[in-house]
């Protein structure tokens, strides 16, 4: 008798925390994002949030050695049936086919997305240091080694 109230209340209490949330205050969380980032280094990486509505930012991303454009991406953060997820397509690789990455954490200053059937990364991390720099991340296994690289960058005003 006690197992059905115990599964009932916590069921409400997710109705109750969860219905109240809209489209725009789950993006709030994350526009953080939004702006014009370089990382400068070797090569050099530009990478750009807008906010298109509120269920999609829509971005892109170039990296550049010297004046030789090296690969450029489509990505978007898109909000579908409660979930976040990361699309990203890149011409030169997958056949240009958009790679899908679930949202597995959400906070006010991080974000990473997952998808563990692709090749590399498996995962793609974003988190805020201050209001002028981030960290980006791409993580996963290449021939059964973690391999993992930090992208640091400054918000370009």
């Amino acid at each position: 008798m006690k197992q059905p109230i115990k599964k009932a209340t916590k069921i409400f209490l997710f109705i109750i925390l969860f219905s109240g949330t809209t489209n725009a205050q789950i993006l709030n969380k994350i526009h953080w994002l939004v702006g014009n980032w370089e990382y400068k280094s070797k090569i050099n990486i530009t990478e750009s949030w807008r906010i298109v509505s509120d269920t999609l930012l829509a971005g892109n991303s170039y990296t550049i050695r010297g004046t030789d454009t090296l690969s450029s991406e489509k990505t978007e953060i898109v909000l579908k049936r409660g979930k976040l997820i990361y699309n990203v397509q890149v011409k030169e690789q997958n056949n240009g086919i958009v790679i899908p990455f679930l949202m597995t954490k959400c906070t006010n200053d991080s974000l990473i997305f997952e998808n563990v059937l692709h090749d590399f990364p498996q995962k793609i991390i974003y988190k805020k240091i201050d209001n002028d720099n981030i960290v980006a991340a791409i993580e996963g296994k290449i021939e059964g080694k973690t391999k993992h690289k930090d992208f640091f960058y400054k918000r370009v005003k």
